[in-house]
């Protein structure tokens, strides 16, 4: 996996530096740190002539910054960093396009880079989107969800699909008991995230699985959109995540399946 991550020396910056080395150095591959100084904001700064100059100063310190956090991982996979003068959300973009990048993590100031760019963009902090349904209602442990939204500081869509199309006018009832164990699994996990300091969300969307997941996904701006992997997730479910992640031209973010651990009877109906 080679990633570009986009570095201005913030707090967001470091998060996402740091979020980028766990990632790559789990599944191994390159990281490319980026540390873009934009001139142009200076150009309204000609009566004080040396704020550019105290600007790049602060620019080397953060850079040092980067090649410290970097250091921690030199052994373990390839890492670099690229300096430049230029716009950094177009540099990002040109530069993760040269280097034929996998994925690209960005601080939240450059969030526009996930429209633009031809890759997956992970945006630190950001919303992870987690979709569910009344099968997921066995879940209870999310270690690995947490552990996710702590590093990337996110909030938590729960999204309940409630799968429509599957019944017919006949089937209502199984329906309506459908919707509210679906309703009813999305409070339990929101309540469990809670425990964890995890914010989170709540909708309840009716349709195809994947076409709704991608639609809140364009609409709530997720940054990555995580599925729980466990011993009853649903065929529904399944093949939501297998469309969108073999059709990455759907989407701009990232795709992960996280592995809940499994309890059963919790939440039964």
């Amino acid at each position: 996996m080679k990633a570009i991550v986009a570095y201005d020396g913030t707090l967001d910056a470091k998060d996402a530096l740091k979020y980028a080395i766990r990632k790559v150095c789990e599944k191994g591959g390159e990281i490319v740190t980026l540390c873009a100084f934009d001139r142009d904001l200076f150009v309204t700064y000609d009566a004080v002539p040396r704020v550019e100059d105290v600007a790049r100063r602060d620019a080397e310190r953060y850079i040092e910054e980067a090649r410290s956090l970097l250091r921690q991982c030199r052994d373990m996979v390839k890492a670099y960093i690229v300096e430049v003068d230029g716009n950094p959300e177009r540099e990002t973009i040109s530069l993760a396009k040269s280097e034929n990048a996998d994925i690209i993590f960005v601080p939240r100031r450059y969030r526009a880079v996930q429209k633009k760019a031809k890759c997956p963009v992970v945006v630190i902090p950001g919303t992870l989107l987690v979709p569910v349904d009344h099968t997921t209602s066995d879940v209870v442990n999310l270690d690995q969800l947490i552990q996710e939204a702590q590093a990337t500081r996110s909030t938590v869509v729960l999204l309940g699909l409630v799968p429509e199309h599957l019944y017919n006018s006949t089937e209502r009832a199984e329906l309506d008991r459908i919707m509210v164990q679906t309703q009813v699994t999305v409070k339990s996990l929101a309540s469990l995230l809670a425990k964890n300091g995890i914010k989170s969300q709540e909708t309840i969307r009716s349709g195809y699985p994947d076409e709704e997941i991608l639609r809140v996904a364009e609409d709530r701006a997720v940054s990555m959109i995580v599925f729980l992997k466990g011993n009853h997730k649903s065929a529904e479910l399944t093949k939501a995540e297998t469309i969108i992640t073999d059709d990455s031209a759907k989407v701009r973010v990232p795709v992960f399946s996280v592995l809940a651990r499994w309890q059963p009877g919790f939440l039964s109906s």
